[in-house]
């Protein structure tokens, strides 16, 4: 072999050395434009919300510190539930028990947004409002024992409550007495 072919051969020899070299250093690297896909697990956090898996690593989330209130899954719900008349002339001078202490709103999920989608009873108050803090979520609204005439035409109502912020829904029922 001449002294041109040796020189050759080592030339090549030392180019696929040092592209092996960089390869098996960039081996871990993961570039930033590169999606990183990870499994869809949770995990339940001590305060009953759930976290995923993040990227680069896929390692699952820091579940939300309990004793601050700056992370919160849920939101607030606040109104006012009007059932009338109840009387064929109004003021009613009878004694009638409130339409509204043994009815409870129905707030049903809709669409997930949590892992089990039972619906949550709201108690009315003598008045007719309420206030609840449910999860963040789409809910179908509905009135337990709701046999007026109105209701078929008021009923379901829709909401999304929203993580940290505060919905009013008021809901109007005519019962149909004049």
């Amino acid at each position: 072999m001449s002294n041109s072919g040796l020189i050759l051969l080592i030339l090549i020899i030392a180019v696929i050395s040092t592209a092996g070299l960089l390869i098996l250093q960039d081996k871990n690297y993961i570039p930033e434009d590169e999606n990183i896909f990870c499994t869809q697990d949770a995990k339940l956090c001590s305060d009953g919300s759930y976290v995923g898996r993040v990227g680069p690593n896929c390692e699952f989330a820091v579940c939300p510190d309990n004793g601050g209130d700056d992370f919160k899954t849920s939101g607030t719900v606040v109104g006012r539930v009007s059932i009338g008349p109840l009387c064929p002339v109004e003021p009613c001078f009878s004694d009638q028990p409130s339409p509204y202490i043994s009815r409870q709103l129905i707030f049903t999920p809709q669409g997930g947004g949590r892992p089990v989608d039972l619906p949550f009873y709201v108690d009315l108050k003598k008045d007719g409002s309420y206030s609840a803090e449910l999860p963040e979520s789409n809910y179908e609204v509905t009135l337990s024992d709701c046999d007026y005439m109105g209701c078929r035409y008021s009923l379901p109502k829709m909401i999304f409550v929203k993580a940290n912020e505060t919905q009013e829904l008021d809901i109007d029922i005519d019962t149909g007495i004049r």
